[in-house]
């Protein structure tokens, strides 16, 4: 009787966890030039919570080329430290070298991909937009051109994921200054059993590709050594 008891506790327990949703919300704000986000993943009613700042995004010239420099917050830490990642042209060339393997990977994974967003729902999104040129005319022009792209991204979004309800759009024009401010602010939902299920179907496609030799693996497909 007390086996039977903990097999039906645990069994909703499971269930629970199953059905559990977790909740990402996202937000990026670039304003003259500086950029700031934040990724907030909560899940049991916040007693799983892992948090992501973006502080910076940069751009430059070092000594391999041009390349791009994201500071962003380095663990779930509250002290915030942060840590620094770039890339340069030596990681777009490792990339395009390997671009078949994605590919293929890609190809594998859409079906999951696909499965799994048909899941996803998002609950709200906010994108505000201002755009000037510093003249009335291609402004004008500008800002429509910014519209047409905005309500084209998130037509194709609503195809994708469940919207719980109407986007906020908005883009603004800026007739006096050359300027390009952008601000968003989402909150998708998933049910926990539907990320974990997805994740495991990836992994098992991942190990899948790395033992029969692809991108970043020891040997690869094309008989390449293993990347520095």
């Amino acid at each position: 009787m007390i086996l039977f008891i903990v097999l039906l506790l645990v069994v909703a327990l499971v269930g629970l966890l199953y059905y559990v949703p977790v909740s990402v919300q996202l937000r990026y704000k670039r304003s003259a030039e500086d950029d700031s986000g934040q990724l907030d993943v909560r899940w049991l009613y916040g007693i799983v919570h892992i948090k992501r700042r973006l502080f910076a995004v940069d751009t430059g010239i070092g000594k391999n080329g041009p390349a791009l420099r994201v500071v962003h917050q380095k663990g779930n830490t509250a002290s915030g430290e942060r840590a620094k990642h770039s890339l340069t042209l030596a990681h777009v060339k490792r990339f395009l070298r390997d671009l078949p393997e994605w590919q293929r990977l890609f190809t594998q994974l859409s079906p999951v991909f696909r499965r799994l967003l048909r899941r996803v729902h998002m609950q709200k999104l906010e994108w505000t937009t201002l755009v000037g040129t510093g003249d009335a005319v291609s402004c004008g022009m500008t800002c429509g051109a910014a519209w047409v792209a905005t309500s084209t991204l998130v037509g194709a979004a609503s195809h994708i994921l469940v919207f719980d309800s109407a986007p906020q759009l908005s883009v603004q024009p800026d007739f006096q200054h050359a300027r390009f401010d952008t601000s968003i602010d989402c909150i998708l939902r998933v049910r926990a059993g539907y990320a974990i299920g997805a994740g495991f179907r990836m992994i098992r496609l991942w190990r899948r590709r790395y033992l029969h030799g692809a991108p970043d693996s020891r040997t690869h497909a094309h008989g390449d050594d293993q990347h520095p």
